[in-house]
């Protein structure tokens, strides 16, 4: 923008919503409520998080050389029995997780821990090329997918 005057400045601003928006939906895929409820850009990277239609909060940094989507799942246990301790629940979870990621770049990773007597929390980051550009498809329905997923193993434990 170097080299603009300021209403020249103003217009190109003007399309940034559009262009982010547009730049969101190529990451995650059209059609979802995704919200962007922080963000900032410092020198090599720009930082964004928000809620992904309900199912799990995100956060995303871009840099130069990289890009990292952080999902944070959290599945209430409150008034719920099951047939299995809590943390063989997070075992077949992270089974699963584990052959799921296989799919990911090798620096993709997770983390399930219960947070509470009333939670489980699942973390995955998953490593990407700069833009998300090694993106197998968009990824919310992967979201979908992982939620879907621990939602049946759940289910499949509960008396």
């Amino acid at each position: 923008m170097t080299g603009m005057d300021d209403k020249e400045k103003l217009t190109e601003y003007g399309y940034a919503p559009e262009i982010f928006k547009q730049f969101i939906g190529d990451i995650f895929g059209e059609g979802y409520q995704i919200s962007v409820d922080y963000g900032e850009a410092g020198k090599g990277k720009i930082l964004f998080s928000g809620d992904l239609n309900g199912i799990a909060s995100y956060a995303a940094q871009i840099n130069e050389d990289s890009a990292a989507l952080r999902l944070e799942f959290v599945y209430d246990l409150w008034k719920r029995e099951f047939d299995c301790k809590d943390s063989e629940l997070m075992s077949e979870i992270d089974e699963w997780l584990d052959d799921y990621l296989d799919e990911y770049p090798d620096n993709s990773d997770y983390e399930t821990f219960q947070s509470t007597d009333t939670m489980i929390e699942c973390v995955i980051t998953l490593w990407f090329e700069p833009l998300f550009s090694n993106a197998q498809v968009k990824l919310m329905p992967n979201v979908e997918k992982i939620n879907t997923k621990i939602k049946k193993i759940l289910k499949k434990h509960e008396k």
